[in-house]
């Protein structure tokens, strides 16, 4: 699912979400003009990205403790 990894750049104020494709590209626009918004935002993606770093092999072995792995 991808709520997790979402959820994890809101939290890091790397995302921007829209509700249409005129607000999106008005988000876009702003960006483009904000050289700052758009360093903080790579940085907090960076952060997020490392966080759910391993997460899939994490699971793998807790389904393996759990004797539940084909």
């Amino acid at each position: 699912a991808i709520e997790p990894g979402v959820a994890a750049l809101e939290r890091e104020g790397a995302i921007v979400l829209a509700e249409d494709a005129e607000s999106a590209a008005r988000a876009v626009g702003r960006l483009l003009d904000s050289p700052n918004t758009l360093r903080r935002m790579g940085a907090g993606a960076a952060r997020a990205a490392k966080e759910s770093a391993g997460a899939a092999q994490r699971g793998i072995e807790a389904l393996e403790r759990f004797g539940l792995m084909p």
